[in-house]
């Protein structure tokens, strides 16, 4: 709520390095700009600090020009109980719309710098041996005539994790962080396990 003390053209900007332009790194949009200051319904103001709240949004509008800022004077730190592992719980059900919505949430996410993919893959020790040729999996078979692909249906679900492993697949989404217990599709090596 406004109050009428003070001038308007007294700094505004008492805490320390709190401001939109604290920030050195390239500013990402968030959201769409507001309406430009003549445009606001200010009626919920009073008459008598309409001008100046005018003056004072005008002055500081880089503020909420919907690009997001990044505070440098503080960080949020996390002390877990000692001996804690990460939680992990099965996804709650979503509907398609939910995800839709969460996916358009991570990708805005993405392009603000919020959060950022897991480099799992970047820091993996790749496999130095090369993966079997098909054609010679094929010609392995012999003269074989039944095949099936019952068994390989989720094939790489099949495949357990060791424990002092899960952590490092650990992603988080709409419903909570996760790790698996099995092995996952995409991870680096996982084509040659399988």
């Amino acid at each position: 709520m406004l109050q009428d003390q003070g001038r308007d053209d007294q700094p505004e900007e008492r805490s320390a390095g709190l401001s939109a332009s604290a920030s050195t790194k390239p500013q990402r949009r968030i959201e769409p700009p507001p309406p430009d200051v003549e445009e606001l319904d200010l009626s919920h103001v009073p008459d008598r600090l309409r001008e100046r709240f005018r003056r004072m949004s005008k002055k500081y509008s880089r503020v909420w020009d919907g690009t997001l800022g990044e505070i440098y004077t503080t960080v949020h730190r996390i002390e877990l109980i000692p001996e804690t592992r990460p939680i992990a719980k099965a996804p709650y059900r979503a509907g398609p719309k939910v995800c839709e919505i969460e996916d358009a949430e991570v990708q805005k996410m993405l392009e603000a710098g919020v959060i950022e993919p897991a480099q799992l893959k970047a820091v993996t020790v790749k496999d130095t041996y090369p993966l079997p040729r098909m054609d010679e999996c094929r010609d392995s078979l012999g003269d074989t005539k039944v095949f099936s692909a019952l068994d390989a249906i989720s094939g790489y679900w099949q495949m357990p994790i060791p424990e002092c492993d899960r952590d490092k697949t650990a992603f988080s989404c709409h419903s909570g962080l996760y790790r698996f217990s099995r092995m996952p599709f995409g991870l680096t090596n996982a084509p040659a396990t399988f």
